[in-house]
């Protein structure tokens, strides 16, 4: 795979955006995550009907979960798991006329 991915990059085809280094133990699960979170508020009221904001985190971008079994004669199986998500600037959250998709002032 290695292989390939440099021969496309060769060819301007393919770029490498990272290369992460994930350590684990056989049998283990790991994640890696391309991207970020987003804090989403979250308007609640209390019993005395005040209003109160917690805050959510959402994560964005490209997820990938892996558990990887190291089998006899170094055989290693790998259960691969992607999870790919954007931001959506449609459902944006406005408090007091702001956005929490604008940028910080």
């Amino acid at each position: 795979m290695d292989v390939l991915i440099s021969a496309l990059g060769t060819k301007g085809l393919a770029r490498r955006l990272a290369e992460p280094n994930l350590t684990t133990l056989s049998g283990d699960a790991a994640r890696f995550l391309a991207g970020g979170e987003f804090p989403i508020p979250i308007p609640t009221q209390t019993t005395n009907g005040f209003p109160t904001i917690t805050i959510d985190y959402k994560k964005f971008g490209v997820e990938l979960g892996f558990v990887h079994t190291v089998l006899s004669r170094g055989v290693i199986n790998l259960r691969v798991e992607p999870s790919v998500s954007e931001l959506d600037f449609a459902n944006a959250v406005t408090i007091q006329g702001r956005s929490t998709l604008d940028p910080p002032r």
